[in-house]
């Protein structure tokens, strides 16, 4: 459950709303606290969520089709409900605007000299090193899947942050350290695309 609405979701979904929501801290508690009781209903709708797991990104339609025919879509529309989303895509558009802002301002906030594309070939770099030295197979599958993972991650909160509104980028900008100091206990599941302590990006 956790993969699919707290990297699915926050980590982005298409742009499917018809108007561009402007962000505030009543919207982004709310946001918060619908991703979180979200991640409750797995254990109830374990195989529901399994099923959506199995979906990629680029199927996000198919996803919310699926929900929107489980015996779990009359819990989630309860769960927008009584936070003021309208919809499910409602609530992603925010996850949208939000995650491309909070993207945006970080990478603003990153110290020049680093070059995301340099450590990438570092990364690499290191890989095939150990590969020549004879590091584990498991070892090195692992964190190959990492990087692609990173890098797929990179690339999804790019697209977001060119569609994001300049609006919500200064809101974000302006609340940024509220704002990670209300993310949702899971944080974005081990991506740490926004912990600067973790993240070597």
């Amino acid at each position: 459950m956790a993969k699919l609405f707290i990297v699915l979701l926050l980590i982005l979904f298409p742009f499917t709303a018809n108007a561009t929501q402007t962000l505030n801290k009543q919207i982004v508690e709310s946001f918060y606290k619908v991703t979180e009781k979200f991640d409750d209903l797995g254990d109830k709708y374990k195989e529901t969520f399994d099923i959506a797991d199995k979906f990629s990104m680029s199927e996000s339609k198919k996803i919310i089709e699926h929900l929107k025919k489980s015996d779990a879509y009359k819990d989630i529309k309860s769960i927008l409900s009584s936070h003021n989303f309208k919809s499910l895509e409602d609530f992603f558009e925010i996850s949208y605007q939000l995650m491309g802002s909070m993207y945006d301002v970080q990478i603003s906030r990153m110290p020049t000299t680093i070059d995301l594309d340099a450590v990438d070939k570092m990364m690499m770099k290191n890989i095939e090193n150990m590969k020549r030295t004879g590091v584990s197979a498991d070892i090195i599958a692992s964190m190959e899947k990492d990087l692609k993972e990173q890098r797929s991650v990179r690339d999804e909160m790019k697209f977001a942050s060119k569609k994001a509104t300049s609006e919500n980028k200064k809101f974000v900008k302006d609340n940024f350290e509220w704002l990670m100091s209300i993310l949702p206990n899971d944080g974005f599941d081990g991506d740490d695309e926004f912990d600067d302590s973790n993240n070597p990006y």
